[in-house]
């Protein structure tokens, strides 16, 4: 069971989901923060191959030689997502791709094998699996939950894995497929698209601040951040939003950033790459936007970053 977490959770393991980038009408309007990995174009990337491919085989090997499930050929990607209440139990996961009827039939087996308990739930016509807390599966203490279950369900080319029931419900009622509806709430997050994005990310900074305990009158003044990592050429370009809720917040993020970025490269001194690759960093701002971006050349990843 800790295997097939670590496979929802796959973003954690490897730092960087269905082929093609998440879009804002995948979300749930409650969302606060997401992560979509897509493993599919890591597989598909020339960077991606280079550094990522034998951290996701042995990830992949891990899951089989605990479930003896074979997924790493029908995980296209996975995205993660939830708001940030203090038991932690909103956070849901989803596996894009199209499982077989055999790896469902595996995955069920294995869950009612390790678990306390395992029931079938039917929701609008449609079975998802509730499965209590054990000690082999121990949701609360390796996953930060407050939950004594986890719960499964089963979609056309997605799997929804959460300990919210709520979540789960949502997911059956989109169709189980991940899915915004038809109103598009103010505050909704923020999402950067590229072709080739490997990696995308988000927080509603203004809805989820109070949980961080933030006491910055600037930070607490930011309402969204995202960001995304791109194949381009033989490396990658790394693009972050801040969008703030003025102008003048925006200007003091701006000066801030540019600060530490000069300061960094200051302290680079003794490694000219990485000074290069600060101060090619471009920061740019516009009206209550902040946004930066950089180019990392392979060769720079392969130095710096221990795989």
């Amino acid at each position: 069971m800790k295997s097939l977490i670590a496979a929802a959770l796959l973003v954690t393991a490897c730092g960087s989901v269905s082929a093609g980038s998440l879009s804002e009408s995948q979300l749930p309007a409650d969302s606060q923060w997401y992560v979509h990995v897509n493993l599919d174009m890591m597989r598909q990337s020339v960077v991606g191959k280079r550094f990522m491919e034998e951290e996701l085989d042995d990830a992949f090997d891990d899951i089989e030689d605990e479930l003896g499930i074979t997924l790493k050929k029908e995980l296209d990607a996975v995205t993660v997502f939830g708001d940030v209440p203090k038991d932690g139990t909103s956070v849901a996961v989803v596996l894009h791709g199209d499982l077989s009827e055999d790896t469902q039939v595996g995955i069920q087996a294995v869950l009612e094998e390790k678990a306390d308990s395992f029931i079938e739930v039917d929701y609008s016509g449609v079975t998802y699996f509730e499965v209590a807390d054990s000690d082999e599966i121990n949701i609360k203490s390796h996953h930060g939950y407050d939950s004594d279950a986890l719960r499964l369900v089963f979609g056309e080319g997605q799997t929804m894995i959460s300990p919210d029931e709520n979540r789960i419900h949502q997911f059956i009622d989109g169709g189980t497929r991940l899915k915004r509806g038809s109103v598009v709430p103010d505050n909704a997050l923020l999402v950067l698209h590229a072709e080739k994005a490997l990696l995308q990310g988000g927080l509603n900074a203004k809805s989820a601040d109070h949980n961080f305990g933030w006491d910055s009158s600037i930070m607490n003044n930011i309402e969204h951040v995202a960001g995304m990592v791109v194949e381009e050429g033989d490396g990658v370009r790394i693009e972050v939003r801040v969008l703030a809720s003025s102008a003048d917040t925006a200007a003091y993020v701006h000066n801030i950033i540019q600060g530490m970025v000069s300061l960094g490269a200051l302290n680079a001194g003794d490694d000219p790459a990485a000074a290069e690759l600060l101060q090619s960093l471009q920061i740019q701002s516009n009206e209550n936007e902040v946004t930066l971006d950089v180019f990392v050349p392979a060769s720079l990843i392969e130095e710096h970053v221990d795989f």
